[in-house]
């Protein structure tokens, strides 16, 4: 089974989502392809741009590409969607770390600061 290590650096100006408080509580969710299950970061409380410093490891039936959605935890009611990105990850080096900024789309503003990592799959050095 493909493995991949997500190292989550951070993500930098995110979209307000509280009004109230002029901010947001953000995670950030990855998939590999479109039927493995999420992998959920911690929530940074108050923060549009949280520092996570987490790693996390993402494993999926096949080499697909990486998603990456970015969620404002809501305490009453559903959460709100911030934003999201993709990451193709069929050509990255096997066992070599390389770090990436992903720009979010269809939100305002906001990018998100991530290591991946190819554990048993990718390009041999």
């Amino acid at each position: 089974m493909p493995t991949l290590i997500v190292t989550l650096v951070h993500a930098k100006d995110l979209a307000i989502r509280d009004p109230i408080v002029k901010s947001s509580d953000p995670y950030i969710k990855f998939r590999i392809g479109t039927k493995s299950e999420w992998v959920k970061s911690s929530v940074v409380n108050k923060n549009l741009n949280p520092v996570y410093n987490e790693k996390l490891t993402v494993t999926s039936d096949v080499v697909d590409s990486l998603y990456v959605e970015v969620w404002d935890k809501d305490f009453i009611g559903s959460d709100d969607f911030m934003g999201w990105a993709e990451v193709d990850i069929v050509h990255l080096k096997k066992k070599k770390p390389t770090k990436l900024d992903l720009t979010l789309k269809d939100t305002e503003s906001g990018q998100v600061t991530v290591i991946l990592q190819a554990e048993d799959f990718g390009v041999d050095n």
